[in-house]
């Protein structure tokens, strides 16, 4: 059996990977268009900002015409992506698309999925008028240009460089990048990206099955919690990607505005009784088990008055109180292979990249830190990797308890 030791170094070695990972994904992420560029790639956008990024002048009042007048006072965005945390008055973006050979229909990708509200302004080309575009997590999902998890708007390119602004309210976290695209390889993009979104969830169906399955023929109560976990990671995976406004609520907006925080809590919940059912927290760690059970019951309360309002603050509280619990269940599961209980092996390695996964997301949602393709993509990744870890763990416990079982009959 491997050593905490050696459970220790790997994770060190683990970390370091992934920020050279996020970081060489960073680098290659900043390349700006230039008046060559089709938007065949899908390269992201160079942004500015009106004010500074700390900024605390609130824009909710202006309209396109004051905030055209104030090109002085918009503020390159070195990175690609923008990042601003909670923040809850609006925010004014422009981003200049280049002259292009030809007069062409593209499209400007936001590649964050829970904006409230967004309004695209822009002069049309011939009549010089200002025209506008609405999109957001607050309107019903119909009225989007495209049928999409994402936000993305249809615009004409002409030979001459036109100024896009973007005005963008909302609740949650504050997060923008924003892609060019031309319309064969934004579907070709859609494809690829549903085909492994698809696969994922394909999974999350497979392991919630099986806990199903072999709970109810064992009647073992951890394998029937272990499938609510996985069903509960499924649900907050396709909020939190978008995918939930697009397949199960599209004329809810009210409700997928609220589901955010109710999925976070539910899936906090549930990660927390499968760790103390099977981690037999009551015998190992009973301090521990106390305190999950608190964790346990302010994730409960907040998924039970998401109905109430308040979404920012009890967003930023069930934020918070789940990356506390993702603290508990590392700790826990070393604590109690430190202790002697050899079925945790496995659920420490796991605990490991999922407690990470969700650490990057908490920052990177208050604004903390960067966007880069591990803090974007790591919780999926860590949640993906613990689901199977601890089904390992499940296996190996009823395995040996069953070698166990049959020696004491012979």
């Amino acid at each position: 059996m491997p050593k905490l030791e050696d459970n220790f170094f790997f994770f060190i070695r683990l970390l370091s990977f992934l920020f050279l990972v996020g970081n060489s994904m960073t680098v290659f992420a900043q390349k700006n268009i230039s008046s060559e560029h089709t938007g065949q790639e899908g390269e992201r956008i160079h942004l500015e900002l009106l004010g500074s990024i700390n900024s605390t002048k609130n824009f909710d009042t202006l309209t396109i015409y004051e905030v055209e007048k104030k090109t002085a006072d918009f503020i390159s965005i070195q990175s690609m992506y923008l990042n601003l945390g909670f923040k809850e008055s609006a925010k004014w973006i422009r981003v200049k698309i280049p002259p292009h050979v030809e007069n062409k229909i593209f499209y400007l990708e936001l590649e964050y999925p829970l904006l409230d509200s967004v309004s695209l302004f822009y002069r049309d080309t011939v009549s010089n008028s200002w025209q506008v575009k609405h999109s957001g997590d607050m309107l019903p999902f119909y009225q989007r240009d495209i049928n999409y998890h994402n936000l993305i708007f249809k615009i004409p390119v002409s030979r001459d460089s036109v100024s896009y602004y973007f005005r963008v309210k909302t609740k949650g976290s504050l997060q923008v990048s924003i892609k060019l695209w031309n319309e064969s390889n934004l579907f070709e993009e859609i494809l690829g990206e549903q085909f492994i979104f698809g696969g994922l969830f394909g999974v999350f169906i497979v392991l919630a099955a099986y806990g199903f399955l072999i709970g109810s023929l064992l009647k073992t109560r951890s394998y029937l919690y272990y499938a609510m976990l996985v069903l509960s990671a499924a649900l907050f995976l396709s909020v939190f990607n978008g995918y939930a406004f697009q397949y199960l609520w599209a004329t809810a907006p009210n409700w997928g505005n609220q589901a955010l925080p109710f999925s976070i809590g539910v899936f906090t919940v549930s990660a927390l009784n499968f760790t103390q059912l099977f981690l037999l927290t009551k015998k190992h760690a009973l301090i521990l088990q106390r305190l999950m059970q608190l964790s346990s019951l302010i994730a409960g309360i907040v998924a039970s008055i998401v109905f109430i309002g308040y979404y920012n603050l009890l967003t930023q509280i069930v934020v918070a109180n789940a990356l506390f619990a993702a603290a508990l269940i590392l700790y826990t599961a070393v604590m109690t292979r430190a202790r002697g209980y050899a079925f945790s092996r496995f659920v420490v390695s796991g605990s490991y990249l999922f407690s990470i996964g969700i650490l990057l997301a908490v920052l990177k949602s208050f604004g903390i830190i960067d966007t880069t393709f591990i803090t974007k993509h790591g919780i999926e990744l860590g949640t993906v990797f613990y689901l199977l870890l601890c089904a390992v763990s499940l296996n190996d416990r009823y395995t040996v308890q069953k070698v166990i079982k049959k020696e004491e009959e012979e």
